[in-house]
């Protein structure tokens, strides 16, 4: 598979508890050449910024939200893990967010339309080799 293009970390906020979106993420950047680690659904923040902490090459957090009620949840991931770790680049996604504006304005650097799509938008920001 030769070297990895960094490490990414995966999984939705607390009250999400759809887990196989996040799964599906988690995946396809495996098979993309990506380290993973995956939090799964219903993650508080605080296990995200705790991981982001403890994650070598770190690259990326993904999160996956369906139901627009945990946006909440979701803003608090975003704006915790840009204040811990501001070089990082916050991915959101899923249903339950409803275009690019939104994922700005709750703190997200950018919109992952499917899973596929959070690939690309790493290597269009310059974030994977």
């Amino acid at each position: 598979r030769g070297r990895p293009l960094g490490s990414v970390i995966g999984g939705a906020p607390t009250g999400e508890h759809h887990a196989l979106p996040a799964a599906i993420l988690s995946d396809m950047m495996r098979l993309r050449g990506w380290e993973v680690t995956d939090l799964g659904a219903d993650t508080p923040a605080g296990s995200f910024v705790h991981a982001a902490g403890r994650t070598p090459e770190l690259r990326a957090v993904g999160l996956s939200m369906s139901n627009p009620e945990h946006l909440d949840a979701l803003a608090e991931c975003c704006r915790l893990l840009k204040r811990e770790h501001p070089t990082t680049t916050v991915v959101v996604g899923g249903h339950g967010v409803a275009d690019e504006a939104q994922a700005l304005e709750i703190g997200a650097d950018a919109l992952a339309l499917r899973p596929d799509h959070f690939h690309t938008v790493l290597v269009a920001a310059g974030r994977g080799r």
